[in-house]
């Protein structure tokens, strides 16, 4: 569904959790932002204990479970600053994970916590948001806390479509400056006949594509160009990447690239990005 036609929708998935909570303050400050409104949903399904089939247990009415889903979502709402922007409240029965990614096809954004209500949840990455990175049909953003983006937002860019969509994407986020890094594993090519020349010309290169990726970034995005600079990294991307981030900014990944991020990106890029990167992750698609 085009922004443009129905102004910036944002989905947040809620569970109660501190965590969740933060990615709620983290939207409402977004949709300020972008003149966008907010959706909060919150989930419920019996606990296993309950399907056991018991002859003669009592049976928690559906009602009553969903009506103390939507007070428990209610208190979560009433405790967040621009809680007008938030313009809808679900309650639905099923798995989060499915109800969320299914209804992001309607939704310009899912944003989720880095973890949720789970006994795992110091430990991992919540089930909900890795599912939803990788099944999602629109961008995703996981938090790590309320603090909507303000500071740098860095793009991974390669010169593949997905980045360059990426990189045009960050741009409509606001005023923030953005920096397009590029990065390599230079071990890699230790293997390869290359003459030395060859090598030095592989930084100039690089340059070239950040150069030219950025100048159809900005026009696309009708931006100002003096918001975009570059870097050229050699290191594993995952630590280069993240190094690169802010704590009040946004780190944005692609979902496709070419070789050097693509073999990463919705690998193991994306979860150690998630699970490291000093600020909140954005998975582009």
């Amino acid at each position: 569904m085009s922004s443009a036609e129905t102004g910036f929708k944002i989905l947040v998935g809620v569970d109660g959790s501190d965590s969740s909570l933060a990615a709620l303050q983290w939207a409402t400050a977004l949709a300020a932002q972008r003149d966008g409104s907010v959706t909060a949903a919150m989930t419920w399904s019996y606990p296993t204990a309950m399907m056991m089939p018991v002859v003669g247990a009592p049976v928690v009415p559906a009602d009553y479970v969903s009506g103390a889903t939507r007070a428990k979502l209610g208190v979560a709402i009433a405790g967040i600053p621009r809680a007008d922007l938030i313009t809808e409240e679900w309650v639905v029965m099923g798995a989060p994970r499915s109800v969320l990614s299914d209804a992001t096809e309607d939704h310009d954004l899912l944003v989720l916590g880095r973890t949720g209500n789970s006994r795992l949840r110091q430990l991992f990455v919540g089930s909900t948001a890795a599912y939803c990175v990788r099944h999602a049909e629109c961008p995703v953003v996981v938090v790590r806390d309320a603090v909507a983006p303000e500071g740098r937002i860095t793009v991974a860019v390669d010169g593949s479509p997905s980045s360059i969509d990426a990189l045009v994407w960050a741009l409509s986020l606001g005023d923030s400056q953005v920096a397009a890094v590029y990065s390599h594993d230079e071990w890699e090519l230790d293997d390869l006949p290359l003459d030395d020349q060859f090598r030095a010309d592989l930084g100039a290169r690089a340059e070239e594509m950040l150069v030219y990726t950025i100048a159809i970034a900005v026009e696309r995005a009708g931006a100002d160009e003096a918001r975009v600079v570059y870097q050229i990294m050699q290191g594993d991307p995952r630590t280069t990447l993240v190094d690169q981030a802010e704590p009040d900014g946004l780190l944005v990944l692609g979902a496709q690239g070419h070789s050097g991020i693509s073999r990463w990106v919705l690998g193991s890029l994306a979860d150690y990005a998630v699970q490291h990167a000093p600020g909140s992750v954005a998975i582009w698609r």
